[in-house]
Formats: structure tokens, sequence, C-alpha cells
């Protein structure tokens, strides 16, 4: 059996009645027997095993204010003369320099109101440069 579109009715197993599938409302593909049952299981096993997350490189807390830490990691920055940019977001943001022209190596710095404090998560590649990064944190903690 053809519908209009072109496309055959199939089945996957003997004696079970032909039905047509409307291209423009059905957009997937339909399997049978046990390969394409466990294509399903995989594709079911895959998306529930759940997107990369990157441990960041430092993961702290501090009493300060966001104010009070932004203020100084901002300052620390200037003083070695490092690039860096504030994008906030509702109960925080983040420091970074990416897309700055002379920036070798990209640093993305997240804080976010934690109780009284708040929560610093730095996620950039260890090494030298990372090492002032690490230390600013400190000192402004």
């Amino acid at each position: 059996m053809v519908s209009q579109w072109g496309i055959t009715a199939k089945t996957c197993w003997p004696n079970t009645p032909r039905k047509l599938i409307h291209s423009e409302v059905v957009n997937v593909t339909i399997t049978c027997g046990w390969t394409g049952v466990g294509n399903i299981a995989f594709l079911l096993a895959a998306a529930s095993a759940g997107a990369y997350q990157p441990q960041p490189l430092v993961a702290a807390s501090t009493v300060k204010s966001l104010d009070a830490f932004g203020a100084c990691f901002a300052q620390a920055q200037e003083d070695v003369g490092r690039a860096w940019a504030f994008v906030p977001t509702d109960g925080g943001g983040s420091f970074t320099n990416e897309g700055a022209s002379d920036v070798s190596t990209a640093y993305r710095l997240q804080i976010s109101r934690s109780g009284s404090g708040s929560q610093v998560r730095l996620y950039a590649a260890s090494g030298g440069s990372s090492a002032s990064l690490v230390k600013a944190i400190d000192q402004c903690r």
C-alpha cells in the first residue's frame, strides 16, 4: 500500500495490519525488530547520561558581599594590567577576559550569592597564568 506522498506502509511482524503514515504529521524514524529496540535503548541511555560539566579550578566561598569581592577582584586585575569584564546575572555574575585582544588563556570567574556570603568558581586552564588569578581570589576572599 502506497500513500499519496509515496510512503510505503510497512509491517514489522507478519499478520500485523498495515497503516499509512502521513509524512507531514510524523517526523521520526520507526524501527522494527530487536535492532530497532537496541538503537532506541542506546539513544535513551545516551540522553539520560547528561551533558559534560567542566570542573572548576577553584571552588570557594567568602563572607564578603558580591560588591566587595567584585571590587577587590577588579582592582587586582587592574593592578597587574590584565583585561577583564563583568557580566551581571540575577544573584551574581561572571568576570572574564574572553574576547580581549591580548589574551592567550581565557578564564571565567563566576560569583553568586549564597546565604550571608558568596560562592566563587574559577574556570581556567591550570598553569602559570591561572596562578595569579588564584592568588587574587585568595586575597579578595
